[in-house]
Order: C-alpha cells, then sequence, then structure tokens
C-alpha cells in the first residue's frame, strides 16, 4: 500500500514489518530449539540484546507472526532448561548481564544467553531492573490474571514463577526439533 502525500509529492510505503527469530540452538537431547536472540528491537531503553517488551496477548500475537514452527516456549520447557542446564551462569555477555545456559550431552558445546533485560508494570513507566533480573513468556497460563514465566537474577539464579498478563517482559521463542 503506497501513500502520497501531495504537499510533498512523496510516495510512503506502508509495509507491516514481520518479526523475526534468528537461528537457534538445542540444548539437551529430546529439547526444544532455543532462538539465538529476543524478539523485537530494545526501543523500550537499553542495548539491543533486550529486545522488546510484550504484555502476554501482544507476545502472543507477534510471535504468531513468526511462522517456521517458532513458539512461545511452554512452562514445561521452562522446568526443562532447568532440570537439564541448571539455574543458568550469571555473567557479563559484550556488555550486558544475564544468565547463560550450556547444553549437556552431545550438546554441551551449545549455548544460549538470556540477557538480564527487565519488565514494564504496563503503567507506562519504561523499562525496570534491566541488567539486573530476566523474566521472560511462558505461552502455559496459570490463570485469567498470571501466566508462567521464566525468572532469574544473579543471587537465585533461574527458577519458573508467574507473572501479571498486562506486564511487559521480553519473549525468547523457541520451535521443536526436527
Amino acid at each position: 500500500k503506497q501513500v502520497v502525500d501531495t504537499k510533498a509529492k512523496v510516495k510512503v510505503s506502508l509495509i507491516a514489518v514481520k518479526p523475526k527469530a534468528k537461528g537457534g540452538f538445542q540444548l539437551w537431547e529430546g529439547g526444544p530449539i532455543w532462538a539465538e536472540t529476543n524478539l523485537g528491537d530494545a526501543e523500550q531503553g537499553g542495548p539491543a540484546e533486550y529486545g522488546a517488551l510484550y504484555t502476554f496477548d501482544n507476545a502472543t500475537n507477534e510471535v504468531a507472526k513468526l511462522g517456521d514452527g517458532w513458539r512461545l516456549p511452554t512452562r514445561t520447557e521452562f522446568d526443562a532448561l532447568i532440570s537439564n542446564c541448571g539455574k543458568g551462569e550469571w555473567t557479563n555477555h559484550n556488555g550486558v548481564y544475564g544468565c547463560l545456559f550450556k547444553g549437556t550431552g552431545d550438546y554441551a558445546s551449545k549455548s544460549i544467553f538470556l540477557p538480564a533485560a527487565g519488565s514494564n508494570t504496563g503503567s507506562g513507566s519504561g523499562r525496570k531492573d534491566a541488567g539486573v533480573r530476566g523474566d521472560y513468556w511462558s505461552s502455559t497460563e496459570k490463570n485469567a490474571t498470571y501466566t508462567y514465566s521464566l525468572f532469574f537474577n544473579e543471587k537465585s539464579g533461574a527458577s519458573v514463577g508467574s507473572y501479571l498478563r498486562d506486564y511487559g517482559l521480553p519473549v525468547l521463542v523457541v520451535r521443536d526439533a526436527k
């Protein structure tokens, strides 16, 4: 679709930008493939590695646009990540703090880094706790108000909890191994 500004005589293309999921790594036998980067850009502040913050409903809608089998991880997959790879190693990766999860067995040479991208309380107050903690959406709803998420920080490592659905969290997608 094109729009013409009659004063400036400029054509502007209105093309929806499709979100992208880059590459991916499998970390254990039978596990999913985890994307290499968070979804979206970092327009809400912080390094590009943080990605965007999404409410649960917005995350679900954006992930649906990806195609190629990409989806939000389930709570069970977050539990399996911790069970297979431990609580993560708090580290600084290219100037960004977060948790590194290393593969096991035949996948020991693989790893994923989840930036401590912070969150948003849904009140338009911007990104909070960036560089200090990470919370990532799963697809598993706890109830009408809460959805399960992966949480981590430097002191406690990773665990699974839940978050209010209208808060903004980053998204790291997965797809089934072929």
